[in-house]
């Protein structure tokens, strides 16, 4: 593979299963592994996908307005189809969060099913689960975040023209 390629591939690759890194490019998820480079089609019908995170040992994704899981041989099973408009996907404490017309949400992994965070988040452009707390970039200012509750503090910095946004890998899945 070619090293444009492999960099197309990193684009929306995420850390899913021990030594691997999976990614989508046109309509094919791709596996690849982190200590060969050797990757792998996993299934296709990926065209559009946009968002990815992994969460115990599954592979999520939003595609159009549909939630999918995702096994380690790309089998998929549709959870919920409310997400057109998501901008923002992040994992953590045994959970997803989704963020979506100005609202936030937290979202059960094994249904789909979603509650609605209390709060105000027009302007967040990315969220990650970092230091046990959801993490929100919101108008350039970050934010730990309760996931429960809401409430929130402010940290100090600005965060103008972040692209992206992670925690560390989940070393217990």
């Amino acid at each position: 593979m070619g090293k444009a390629m492999m960099a197309a591939l990193l684009l929306l690759a995420f850390t899913a299963w021990a030594g691997d890194i999976c990614a989508v490019q046109g309509d094919v998820l791709y596996r690849a592994d982190t200590a060969t480079g050797e990757w792998e089609p996993l299934s296709d019908t990926w065209s559009g996908t946009e968002l990815l995170t992994s969460l115990g040992g599954w592979l999520y994704g939003i595609q159009g307005d549909i939630l999918y899981q995702v096994d380690q041989n790309g089998n998929w099973t549709e959870l919920s189809d409310t997400w057109s408009g998501t901008v923002a996907l992040a994992a953590g404490d045994g959970m997803l969060y989704a963020v979506q017309n100005d609202a936030l949400y937290a979202v059960d992994p094994y249904d789909g099913s979603w509650d609605e965070i209390p709060g105000h988040y027009a302007g967040t452009t990315h969220i990650a689960w970092a230091g046990g707390a959801l993490m929100v970039i919101q108008n350039d200012l970050l934010y730990r975040t309760d996931p429960v509750t809401g409430d929130y503090t402010e940290l100090p910095s600005s965060y103008a023209g972040t692209t992206a946004a992670a925690g560390p890998p989940d070393i217990s899945s």
